[in-house]
């Protein structure tokens, strides 16, 4: 049946639209100065169009910002990155993104704070992938809307966010399913082993979604850096560049990295596969992923041990794990001698909890790092606490001080109800007298009576 003249014209300008309607809004840290800048990504499924950030501290949309763009894989489509500069510390901007084809709904990101006396709030997870082909997992949507509302400014992802990074289907899930939420919080996400693409570099599907700081060897966000108010983050991958020439490079470039961010208090490192973790190794199995699996340890942990790193973030195992402070693969009496090592990876992938078999609870954390059964333990040593519930951790800088309290989350492996929202652990780490002194109150002198 033929169409009319006026039918046609219709179709034309609503496909037209359509095409170039953005989608995937996300928000990112820069690799400097977040108290004044932030990176805007956003995709459409045709060309450039004209890359547009309208932002105010109001829906106003009083300024605006134009940037890059360039055509990603397949169903990726076109990515659109936009750094807006000129910005006031912790100061909240409403935004939208598009251009003369359309606009996004309205947005709001926060900038970091100008100095390190402000408080600010990030957060910890990992561990996102679906079970099956999908992608994401359908628990992360409510998790990543829970880690949202703590109004925490960013979140260190310790990786794997898909089951299978080749599958460009997958990451299209992934960002429809965080569409929601990526446009508010950010997701500063490292490599994780099924995040790997078939190809490596620029054209992974990773660093074309992510528009995350790049690093000044591979000139990739495959591993980066970034800083937030006193504190310095280095993301890594052990899932790529992950032979010894690859580790020793990065090595390298952590140790320069945090060479030149020594004037920051807090430093924090995140990556994929856990430097120590319980395990239990059965011979014929393995119940859960070992330490030190890609051979990592031999490389990192002097630079952390050199430089102290406050706190290491790693997943991979589908639990949360603690460490008492760790030197030299050793215990230390406190967090002022050593590194906090933490696995958290609880944000969506089947996790190890307590399973009903015929009216009998099971609980395979007993076995891997608790008390065991009948003699069988794989706790490490230093290993402190451990739980199999998905969780994040949500972690609060201080001026010198720094809160931690990891929640599990209300999505657990079979249920999702707001009554399993529970307080797993909580830590604090303050910093030696000296440490920003600049950020302690005056003192209070009294007048003569």
């Amino acid at each position: 049946m033929l169409r009319s003249p006026l039918l046609l014209t219709f179709a034309l300008l609503t496909s037209t639209a359509a095409v170039a309607t953005p989608r995937w809004v996300r928000v990112s840290v820069p690799g400097s100065d977040a108290a004044t800048s932030v990176v805007i990504a956003w995709n459409t499924d045709g060309d450039a169009d004209d890359n547009v950030v309208e932002y105010g501290l109001s829906s106003a949309f009083d300024t605006s910002e134009s940037g890059a763009s360039f055509q990603a894989k397949g169903q990726l489509g076109w990515v659109h990155e936009v750094t807006l500069t000129g910005l006031d510390p912790e100061t909240t901007y409403t935004y939208r993104v598009g251009g003369s084809a359309g606009f996004s709904a309205a947005h709001t990101f926060r900038t970091g704070p100008q100095d390190g006396c402000s408080p600010f709030r990030f957060i910890a997870s990992g561990d996102h992938r679906s079970d099956d082909d999908f992608g994401p997992n359908p628990k992360w949507e409510s998790i990543l809307g829970e880690m949202q509302a703590t109004g925490a400014g960013f979140i260190v992802e310790t990786g794997d966010l898909v089951r299978d990074g080749a599958d460009l289907k997958q990451w299209v899930n992934h960002m429809d399913m965080g569409s929601s939420h990526m446009g508010e919080i950010a997701l500063m996400a490292s490599f994780g082993n099924h995040d790997s693409d078939d190809v490596q570099g620029v054209s992974a599907a990773f660093n074309q979604l992510f528009a995350l700081p790049t690093n000044d060897v591979t000139a990739t966000e495959d591993f980066y850096a970034f800083e937030y108010g006193n504190a310095v983050f280095a993301g890594l991958s052990t899932a790529t560049f992950d032979d010894a020439e690859g580790l020793a490079m990065q090595a390298k470039w952590l140790d320069d990295t945090l060479a030149e961010h020594a004037d920051k208090t807090w430093r924090f490192v995140f990556f994929h596969h856990p430097v120590y973790t319980s395990h239990i190794d059965l011979g014929f199995a393995e119940l859960n992923h070992p330490p030190n699996e890609r051979g990592q340890n031999e490389h990192f942990v002097p630079v952390f041990d050199k430089h102290h790193v406050d706190v290491v973030f790693a997943g991979h195992n589908h639990f949360y794990e603690r460490f008492s402070p760790m030197k030299g693969g050793k215990p230390v009496g406190s967090p002022a001698q050593g590194t906090v090592y933490v696995t958290t990876g609880g944000a969506g992938a089947f996790t190890y909890d307590e399973i009903d078999v015929l009216g009998f609870k099971i609980d395979p954390m007993l076995v891997i790092c608790g008390a065991g059964i009948v003699g069988l333990s794989g706790k490490a040593e230093g290993s402190q606490i451990c739980s199999g519930k998905h969780h994040y951790m949500e972690v609060l800088v201080d001026g010198p001080k720094l809160s931690v309290v990891v929640r599990a989350t209300s999505a657990q492996n079979f249920s999702d109800s707001p009554s399993n929202v529970v307080v797993m652990d909580s830590f604090e780490i303050t910093k030696s007298a000296g440490a920003l002194d600049e950020c302690a109150p005056p003192a209070v002198v009294e007048a003569d009576s």
